[in-house]
């Protein structure tokens, strides 16, 4: 017979006592989550350009750009994530460029430059709905990241 042990219980009650996460994991966790989010969009750009223009009503050579620009990004992303210390100007640069994602986005489902059909805006507008919702998490974190170096004088 064996003496069973409360090692769960203890391990679960220091990990509820422990502080969150840190400011550099987190920022690391969002821009893993950001990569990996953009891929299926990207492969699907990239794959079924020709017969999404006609259904979106976006031209195909916008799908395939937007696709590659997309690959482009998960590999840079995982790239800033896997960086330690975390890089602030790397954090700076990702929420530039999703903000920058996120203001074309709206303008493309708006008709600023085509003619998206419904489809199109949804699909345009549930695209940029993810690094939206990324946004301020990544801006929070980095001011984080930054205050916590100033602090320790890094």
């Amino acid at each position: 017979m064996t003496t069973q042990t409360h090692a769960p219980v203890a391990t679960a009650a220091a990990a509820l006592a422990a502080p969150v996460i840190d400011a550099a994991t987190l920022m690391r966790r969002l821009f893993y989550t950001d990569a990996v989010m953009g891929v299926p969009v990207a492969l699907a750009f990239l794959l079924f350009a020709a017969p999404l223009e006609r259904a979106l009503g976006l031209p195909s050579e916008l799908l395939m750009i937007a696709g590659a620009f997309l690959v482009l990004w998960a590999v840079a992303w995982f790239w800033v994530a896997r960086t330690r210390p975390t890089s602030v100007v790397g954090a700076t640069v990702v929420v530039i460029l999703n903000v920058l994602w996120v203001g074309h986005s709206i303008a493309i489902a708006a008709g600023a430059w085509f003619e998206p059909t419904a489809a199109g805006v949804a699909v345009v507008a549930g695209q940029a709905l993810f690094p939206a919702a990324l946004v301020l998490p990544e801006v929070l974190a980095a001011v984080a990241i930054a205050r916590h170096r100033r602090q320790c004088g890094a």
